[in-house]
């Protein structure tokens, strides 16, 4: 059986009345390649900032590698590397 490293479920973040990321839910197994593709605008590194902690979430939740990405966001990003422009 997989274990599911990255999971959403609900997550949304408005900024301003305008949503960046609106009810994502999302499963992503170990060792699956998974693409986060769109135009700009879509809400692809505001998805990542949330997943990594650097964003609180208007609603719903996340969690990488089994840490909750709103309570245990230290942890993620000892775990993760990531570089955003």
């Amino acid at each position: 059986m997989s274990k599911i490293v990255v999971e959403t479920q609900g997550l949304t973040k408005e900024f301003d009345g305008l949503y960046a990321v609106n009810g994502l839910s999302l499963k992503i197994n170990e060792s699956e390649i998974f693409g986060l593709l769109g135009p700009n605008g879509a809400g692809k590194t505001t998805t990542v900032r949330l997943l990594t902690g650097m964003l609180e979430p208007s609603s719903g939740n996340a969690s990488v590698l089994g840490l909750n990405s709103l309570t245990q966001s230290n942890q993620i990003r000892e775990r993760v590397g990531i570089l955003t422009e």
